[in-house]
């Protein structure tokens, strides 16, 4: 998964040979204190494995155990996915590849340039200006994979709108 604020710079290919190395492909940062910001989906790969397959039902899983909690949280996506990794991990050792520079960062050398989307879904200006430099259409807006702004709330993954989700299955 590529999140659409961001620009691949170089061939994708030397992704398959990471596949190789592990199950789970995704820039890490296990010690960081804030359980939630672990993982940074903007790419994120899972192997055809069954360690992988087992991450992706186990995240399923952790969201549905997240909609039962008191926790509010903007990013209900990476703390669900962290404690699924975590819990298949202790289980059944999944492989991380942790895809630190050179694969991802917000610098040009990298084979994926990393940025952010705003509050407003309306993607990032550097983002903008750096697409703009190689089109003769010229984009308004940066394009950006966050949801549009909901009435009088934030574009990120709250606890109310998976309870409406969830409630809609």
């Amino acid at each position: 998964q590529l999140d659409a604020d961001l620009i691949v710079r170089k061939d994708l290919n030397r992704f398959n040979k990471l596949y190789q190395k592990g199950d789970f492909l995704i820039f890490a940062r296990p010690k960081m204190k804030h359980a939630e910001l672990r993982l940074n989906m903007s790419v994120l790969g899972l192997a055809n494995t069954d360690k992988a397959k087992a991450l992706t039902q186990e995240w399923a899983a952790q969201f549905r155990n997240i909609a039962q909690e008191s926790l509010d949280s903007k990013y209900v996506d990476q703390l669900t996915l962290w404690r699924a990794y975590e819990k298949i991990n202790n289980e059944r050792g999944i492989q991380l590849v942790n895809l630190d520079r050179p694969y991802i960062g917000e610098d040009g050398n990298t084979c994926i340039r990393v940025f952010f989307a705003t509050r407003t879904a309306k993607g990032n200006s550097k983002l903008l200006n750096e697409l703009n430099q190689y089109s003769d259409f010229q984009l308004a807006e940066a394009p950006s994979n966050a949801p549009p702004n909901p009435q009088e709330g934030g574009v990120f993954l709250r606890k109310e709108l998976l309870l409406d989700r969830l409630n809609k299955q």
